[in-house]
């Protein structure tokens, strides 16, 4: 090959080198360029606000409270009822046949659950329960309920709002639960959260809401119990809350603890 060839061909691979690096270049800028633009933001959401959640309600207590085979399980109970209507986040903590000494089928009080719900840390924590314990030692069960609850508020962040009830009951109440209603007034109001009668709600009502066990209440009383319960739970239902806004009360804990 003459040297001019030699030339003309050294010079033609130098020319395809140069423009494969460019492409190389053109490709990775664009990439780079790509990457770095945001998605169009949705113009129905206002981005400058931070992202809230719903506040949590634990709703603590027996058969009532969870469901049973009559109903009331799942989407049909009255805690998913009444966090649908409050726009809240339940969260159970309810065995059937518990109690704060009656322990149920699987050896469970509610005093068992506590740990459980102290880390959940709730914003409002509902109580509901004590049928159970109707035919315990009075002085048993008051201890075990008054335990509960001093642990219970010690564990908390400050801020947590308390709404305790009187039992649960199928029908008029007999005076063991009438007791305990008076018992469950009187460690409300000595804390000083909110307290409401319900053990009547039942009564008179010729079984309606009742399933066929006579006991628990179906579907229909579930939302009942609901309807009977948002006006009492409207109030004490914190603002939805920021991510630094759930740390800060998870920190309070801690430097409590």
């Amino acid at each position: 090959m003459s040297a001019f060839r030699r030339h003309r061909h050294a010079r033609r691979d130098a020319i395809r080198g140069l423009l494969g690096l460019l492409l190389v270049v053109v490709l990775v800028a664009g990439i780079v360029w790509w990457r770095g633009v945001p998605e169009p933001a949705d113009p129905g959401v206002d981005t400058s606000m931070p992202m809230t959640f719903q506040p949590t309600v634990a709703f603590v207590g027996d058969s009532y409270t969870g469901g049973s085979s009559m109903g009331g399980v799942g989407a049909d109970g009255f805690p998913q009822v009444v966090c649908r209507e409050l726009d809240c986040h339940p969260i159970l903590f309810a065995v059937g046949g518990s109690g704060w000494w009656r322990k149920s089928k699987e050896r469970i009080t509610f005093g068992d659950m506590l740990d459980d719900i102290c880390k959940a840390l709730p914003q409002v924590v509902f109580v509901a329960g004590g049928a159970n314990d109707a035919d315990g030692p009075p002085a048993v069960v008051d201890d075990g309920m008054e335990q509960f609850f001093d642990k219970l508020e010690k564990c908390l962040p400050a801020d947590t709002e308390f709404a305790i009830t009187s039992p649960f009951w199928r029908d008029a109440p007999i005076p063991e639960v009438e007791r305990l209603a008076d018992e469950l007034e009187a460690q409300a109001e000595e804390r000083g959260w909110d307290y409401k009668y319900i053990s009547t709600l039942f009564a008179g009502v010729e079984h309606s809401y009742i399933g066929e066990d006579l006991t628990h209440p179906d579907d229909a009383g579930h939302r009942y119990i609901a309807e009977n319960l948002v006006p009492f739970l409207a109030p004490l239902i914190p603002e939805p809350m920021t991510l630094t806004e759930i740390r800060e009360r998870e920190e309070s804990v801690s430097r409590r603890g």
